[in-house]
């Protein structure tokens, strides 16, 4: 799927006729989020804990950790799907839960 994550976002911005190159990094990322709940992988299951406004602020948590060294995070989905954004944008912030933090330090 890493391998072809890119194409798939540019076809689906092609729905509208948008390119990549025009999108800002909050763009790419809410894109990239949006992509990602297509696959069964990484689709988040709404519930009365996880409503789609979690998800957008989960999003909005990594595009505020884009210029930070390490975000840390304790949701495992938000994890799973953190990292995967970041490798395929290439955005550098280390997505990690809290022992990985501690131990890094350790």
């Amino acid at each position: 799927m890493k391998n072809n994550f890119n194409k798939t976002m540019i076809s689906f911005l092609s729905i509208d006729n948008r390119v990549i190159e025009d999108l800002t990094m909050g763009a790419k990322i809410d894109l990239a989020y949006s992509v990602l709940d297509f696959n069964q992988n990484f689709r988040d299951k709404i519930k009365n804990k996880n409503k789609p406004s979690n998800m957008l602020r989960d999003m909005k948590h990594l595009y505020f950790a884009t210029e930070a060294k390490y975000y840390i995070t304790e949701d495992d989905m938000t994890y799973k799907k953190s990292k995967f954004v970041c490798e395929a944008l290439h955005i550098k912030v280390k997505i990690l839960k809290m022992n990985e933090f501690i131990n890094k330090f350790n």
